[in-house]
């Protein structure tokens, strides 16, 4: 009974090692690919991040300062507009910061993949 038993399983127990080896190739056929579509993608999110907080950066050294000169308010009141707008560079300051993921992959790939791997884990 038992050597019944164990000419059944056996098979299956072939058939489940075949496809585990089988998976393993196809992961490490498919992981440089899997690697670099990863690269690509932070890259693109975090350079259209980056560029997007030096754009309202930019806005807000010029829209004050336009809207200053077209609504030509009294010295008082244009001033507090001006500092207003100039009170938005922090936000977007940090917008550019946040998205430096760009440079990382351009200088260090792979000090990239390290922490990428590990912010997955965590």
């Amino acid at each position: 009974m038992d050597k019944e038993l164990l000419e059944q399983i056996l098979p299956i127990v072939e058939k489940t090692k075949e496809g585990i080896l089988k998976g393993v190739e196809v992961a490490q056929e498919q992981m440089p690919e899997l690697i670099n579509q990863i690269y690509a993608w932070r890259f693109t999110i975090s350079l259209l991040g980056f560029l997007l907080g030096l754009l309202l950066i930019i806005a807000t050294f010029i829209i004050p300062i336009i809207l200053y000169k077209k609504l030509k308010v009294a010295e008082e009141e244009g001033c507090g507009l001006v500092f207003l707008g100039y009170m938005l560079i922090v936000p977007f300051t940090a917008i550019c910061v946040e998205n430096l993921d760009w440079l990382k992959i351009l200088t260090a790939p792979k000090l990239f993949l390290v922490e990428y791997i590990s912010n997955l884990i965590k």
